[in-house]
């Protein structure tokens, strides 16, 4: 697994990378007049990922 290789603060500063570039690509989609297209591709994949994992942390509290 990847997070074992990394340690906390390298694995932070991986994550805040992305979360930089992601937001860099959603303000060209913005400008370039695709951001709605983009977030139809990504509410499924949102949706079938990152809230079954919240809800699965809710569940284990």
């Amino acid at each position: 697994m990847i997070c074992a290789l990394l340690s906390s603060k390298e694995f932070r500063g991986k994550l805040d990378s992305l979360r930089v570039l992601t937001f860099e690509h959603l303000e060209s989609c913005e400008g370039g007049g695709r951001l709605i297209e983009v977030f139809k591709t990504l509410i499924p994949s949102f949706q079938t990922t990152v809230l079954n994992a919240y809800k699965s942390n809710l569940l284990s509290l």
